[in-house]
């Protein structure tokens, strides 16, 4: 008899919530239009070593174990990725060249971890999981989006950026900062709610990594917009393809 009450009341409660309160239950019923898109794997701003000199690396053709080299937009040689200079505060505003393993030896001169896989090579590029952008629009015509990243390069930086249906140039996505961070196994998770219908506006999403360590804000590099000499695109989410 006890047991009966108790449901009797409970249902009780939970239909008197669900009559006065319309609008909850209508903002949990537009939230279910979701859509997944699927990220696709890019190669650009990067290039192999070849008996012709440097040049960017052709799927099936480039043997997956060729180092990775930047694409240097002011003049210098290409370095690999794990050798682009990253501004380091003892050496005031000059970039340079650190040794990115923590040792004994290099208490703080360093990076942790990032130095792993080294140095990073066209099929550590190419292992990747797979990542998902899932998009919620709402029915006052904003838009709620999440962001996976799986399998990417661990603990390392990355940012995302914009390309509208309109012509014009990316920015940055969801505002600044637009920065993701690795973790151990490469994973990475970036929420944005937009004031704006994001299927209906937006092209595309790159995703790019920053080989300096380093992000510009609302500029992807340091010496030139995609230049491939310290960050490097990695994911694409093609938004329109899946209209």
């Amino acid at each position: 008899m006890k047991s009966k009450q108790l449901t009797a009341i409970l249902s009780g409660v939970l239909l008197g919530l669900a009559a006065i309160s319309p609008a909850l239950a209508g903002s949990w019923s537009h939230n279910n239009n979701k859509t997944v898109i699927v990220s696709e794997s890019l190669v650009l701003g990067v290039q192999v070593m070849t008996e012709n000199g440097f040049m960017e690396p052709e799927p099936g053709i480039t043997d997956e174990s060729s180092v990775l080299f930047n694409i240097p937009a002011d003049g210098t040689d290409p370095v690999p990725l794990r050798q682009v200079p990253t501004l380091y505060i003892t050496d005031g505003l000059n970039p340079v060249v650190i040794d990115e393993s923590i040792s004994t030896d290099n208490k703080m001169r360093g990076l942790a971890f990032p130095g792993t896989p080294n140095p990073i090579t066209y099929g550590d590029w190419l292992d990747i999981g797979e990542s998902k952008l899932i998009v919620k629009t709402l029915n006052n015509g904003m838009t709620k989006i999440r962001m996976k990243v799986k399998g990417l390069l661990p603990n390392s930086l990355y940012t995302v950026w914009q390309f509208n249906v309109m012509p014009g140039p990316p920015g940055p996505f969801g505002g600044i900062p637009n920065v993701l961070a690795t973790d151990h196994r490469g994973n990475a998770t970036l929420k944005r709610t937009l004031p704006f219908n994001f299927l209906e506006t937006v092209k595309n999403l790159d995703l790019i990594y920053h080989s300096d360590h380093s992000v510009y804000g609302g500029t992807p590099s340091r010496i030139n917009v995609f230049a491939g000499h310290d960050q490097h695109v990695q994911l694409r989410f093609d938004v329109q393809a899946t209209q």
